[in-house]
């Protein structure tokens, strides 16, 4: 990651983990006695490589209540951080343009390449009292982060310079932050608390009464697709470290995002999500459909045969045609030069495979990151479509408020920003386990086989938890 409004220093050492906070003090140091310097730019970068390490053990490790953690998809980068430099609060709910644009604002007066992580709710009616800590969008810089980029690993400090506070109080204060930091990685995950109970909202009898709902909406025309969802309230028997469940499922993140916010201590929503909603560089768009689900064999005759079985399939290939044709909409009034994969081919995760299929163009001029989130999300993988008939039906029929749950989670810099679809994933709130699932209902939908996708899909993480099933 390239330095920013930070001190520049002449070597580039690398550090042992175990003399990190040494050196980071020693940085530090020579940045506040030259402050003065900086101080007309509020913000500051320091920055120190160090060997590989684990980031995820890294930030179990660490007490601060505030943390998150990115990896990419494509495992070329990955951050963990904890504490709050900067938060990005928005001032009303539905709207993504708020929000965005006060990250643009200190993008221009930062000048900072630096990324910013954070997320939204799946829609303005979304959130419940389990969201309260989310709300209808939060973004942040980190005060610490230690990152990979490729093969490099460093640790980042963000500095924010108060113009109305003294600069030796906040010496102090950073100082103090460094002290919390640990670099001791022997401590890792204990065994997982004991599985009390389980309670599906809605239960396997609501959501056949559901899907009944929308075959006769469907046969009235109203809908050509409702991606139901479900939330299962898992009961632990004590609170449970949120990365605990994240650090032990790390291995089994290919092909996937792995993302994790803790907005507040025993409180994160995290999970490894296949599917990306958008990825930006400059002008220049990327998206790409995922729909439709087979579990992966259990040999590679079996596994073809599934992957067979899902691209003939009628019914997926419906349900995975409607991703496709709204994202060639969206495209068409965001971007010209579009150009698309033209084949659908599968898309193969450890314990699920998925049709696929991207697209791309130029974005217009005077178009910007909430253009493409108005767009785009939700997809009619995690909504419907049509989308406001779609969205209007969940509104007033589905039994759960989705919170972050299939929402936009990801990260923007002055010159790129990618956004995943939060599924697979799961909200953690001390000694309570919420996971969420959805499955895409279509005209000949089975509700007992749309039950098992749901299953499927939850089936990694409650596996871990309940080694004998309750």
């Amino acid at each position: 990651m390239a330095k920013d409004r930070g001190i520049q220093f002449e070597e580039e050492r690398v550090f042992p983990l175990e003399q990190a906070k040494d050196a980071l003090f020693q940085k530090m140091e020579h940045f506040w006695n030259t402050v003065s310097l900086y101080r007309n730019t509020h913000w500051h970068r320091i920055e120190i490589l160090v060997e590989s390490c684990h980031l995820l053990t890294w930030l179990f490790n660490q007490s601060h209540p505030q943390k998150i953690y990115w990896k990419q998809r494509d495992d070329s980068w990955e951050i963990a951080g904890v504490g709050k430099c900067i938060e990005f609060l928005p001032d009303s709910t539905g709207d993504f343009g708020p929000v965005l644009e006060k990250i643009q604002y200190f993008f221009e007066n930062a000048q900072s390449s630096c990324r910013i992580f954070g997320g939204f709710a799946f829609s303005e009616w979304g959130c419940d009292e389990l969201w309260e800590n989310f709300g209808w969008s939060r973004f942040w810089i980190p005060e610490v982060e230690l990152g990979r980029d490729g093969d490099r690993y460093f640790i980042a400090c963000n500095i924010r310079i108060s113009a109305d506070e003294d600069l030796q109080k906040q010496k102090q204060d950073w100082h103090r932050r460094l002290e919390t930091l640990c670099f001791d990685l022997t401590a890792r995950p204990g065994p997982l608390p004991i599985v009390l109970r389980r309670v599906d909202v809605p239960d396997q009898q609501q959501w056949k009464e559901l899907i009944s709902q929308l075959l006769v909406n469907f046969q009235r025309n109203r809908l050509n697709k409702v991606v139901l969802s479900r939330k299962s309230e898992v009961h632990l028997s004590e609170p449970i470290n949120p990365i605990s469940l994240l650090w032990q499922l790390h291995s089994t993140s290919t092909n996937r995002y792995v993302f994790f916010f803790q907005p507040e201590a025993d409180i994160a929503f995290w999970g490894l999500s296949p599917e990306r909603l958008y990825a930006r560089t400059n002008s220049h768009l990327f998206s790409e459909a995922i729909a439709g689900t087979r579990v992966r064999g259990g040999n590679p005759e079996d596994d073809a045969r599934l992957s067979l079985e899902l691209l003939q399939s009628d019914k997926e290939r419906f349900e995975h045609e409607q991703v496709i044709r709204s994202l060639r909409q969206s495209f068409a009034h965001l971007c010209t030069k579009i150009k698309d994969s033209q084949e659908v081919t599968i898309l193969k995760l450890p314990h699920l495979q998925h049709l696929y299929w991207t697209i791309e163009g130029e974005l217009k001029s005077g178009l910007n990151d909430a253009h493409i989130l108005h767009e785009l999300h939700p997809t009619p993988a995690v909504g419907g479509f049509p989308k406001n008939n779609a969205l209007e039906f969940l509104k007033q029929r589905e039994p759960i408020r989705r919170g972050w749950f299939a929402a936009p989670v990801g990260w923007i810099s002055p010159t790129k920003a990618e956004f995943a679809v939060a599924i697979r994933s799961a909200l953690i709130r001390k000694d309570k386990l919420f996971l969420y699932a959805g499955a895409g209902i279509v005209p000949g939908s089975d509700a007992d086989r749309e039950w098992a996708e749901l299953e499927n899909k939850i089936a990694p993480l409650w596996n871990l938890i309940t080694p004998k099933r309750i």
